[in-house]
This record gives structure tokens, sequence and C-alpha cells, in this order.
């Protein structure tokens, strides 16, 4: 009896939802190419690293760019046509990009 409850309830459970899926992993220190989905705060790094990061340039909507995420520090790194320096964005949200 049990075997016929376990192999009827195999098939009940075969529905899957496609989700999109986001170029960035939490765990990930690779480069990423995304594309903007809104203006985003740009900041460039001071060192030593204590110094708070001073704020440089808006980051228009729809531009792409590579990016990738430190976790212990709560900040995406963000290398392009940007300038001089270490450029990051704050948070961990990814809101405000989505796949290239």
């Amino acid at each position: 009896m049990a075997s016929i409850m376990l192999l009827g309830g195999t098939g009940a459970v075969s529905a899957v939802t496609a989700q999109p899926v986001q170029a960035i992993s939490k765990h990930s220190w690779h480069w990423h190419e995304v594309k903007t989905t809104k203006d985003v705060k740009v900041y460039k790094l001071r060192y030593p690293l204590y110094k708070a990061p001073k704020f440089s340039f808006w980051l228009a909507k729809g531009s792409y760019v590579d990016v990738r995420y430190f976790g212990n520090n709560h900040y995406y790194e963000v290398r392009g046509d940007l300038g001089r320096g270490t450029h990051i964005v704050k948070g961990s949200s990814t809101r405000w990009f989505r796949n290239a």
C-alpha cells in the first residue's frame, strides 16, 4: 500500500515555475556585465578604507558596466569608462541592474 502511495505521489509535484536569474551571486567576486535599470549614485573609494566613500557622480539608466559584489563591505565595485580610481555602488540590493 505504501509503494502505491509513493508511486502515485511522484508525478503530482512536477510543476516548475521559471524565474529570471540574476547575474550576481552574493558570493561571487567575478566581474559580470550588467545594464542599469535606474539612475544610481556612484562613489569613489578613499584610502585607507576606514574613510567614508565620497560621492562621485550619477550613473545613468541604461548604462552598461561591469560589476562584482563585495559582501563583507556591502557594496558593488563598478568598472567601465568611469575615470581613475575605484568606484562603487553602496548596498547589497540588486534592483538597480539586470543581466546585459
